[in-house]
């Protein structure tokens, strides 16, 4: 019944997915059990940006192994409103950063505010400017696992309660 009614949606950047596949960290685990247990794999998604970096030779197997588990997004050009606040976070944030290493980075950026609420990432380079983040994409919280866990245990708490309420 929690997946008909959890509305909460985490963009998955490439640095998580080889901790998912690789099962070594206990967030993301937690994170994955729960997904499973609930049935909440449509909260998951890959932005198309990250989809095109994992559909490289190099990505290691198991990594595209566990791709089918999560909600691709289509290749959908940005609307003119989106570009201006890439541009605008590029300025804001790219620091010593040469333009091609962060230029991915945004567009996944840009692509998890189209369509999710929350991106969770390691990259170091992004928790960093966060705020800055928030600030151009309102709607978008770039989280470490740690927070995406909390996010989602708080979530699946609240749509329980709702539950037994409608039930009663």
């Amino acid at each position: 019944m929690i997946s008909r009614i959890l509305s909460t949606k985490f963009s998955l950047d490439s640095s998580i997915l080889d901790f998912v596949a690789l099962r070594n960290e206990p967030n993301i685990n937690r994170i994955m059990v729960l997904s499973e247990q609930h049935d909440l794999g449509y909260c998951f998604i890959i932005p198309h940006s990250v989809w095109v970096e994992l559909d490289r030779p190099q990505t290691p197997e198991n990594v595209r192994k566990i791709l089918p588990k999560f909600i691709k997004t289509m290749p959908v050009a940005l609307n003119p409103q989106e570009i201006e606040r890439m541009l605008t976070l590029f300025q804001v944030a790219a620091g010593n950063a040469q333009s091609k290493n962060i230029i991915s980075d945004l567009q996944h950026v840009a692509e998890s505010a189209k369509y999710g609420n929350y991106l969770i990432t390691v990259d170091k380079r992004l928790l960093n400017r966060k705020d800055k983040v928030r600030e151009v994409f309102p709607g978008l919280t770039v989280i470490e696992p740690i927070e995406a866990l909390q996010t989602l245990e708080q979530a699946i708490r609240m749509c329980s309660k709702e539950i037994q309420i409608q039930v009663y």
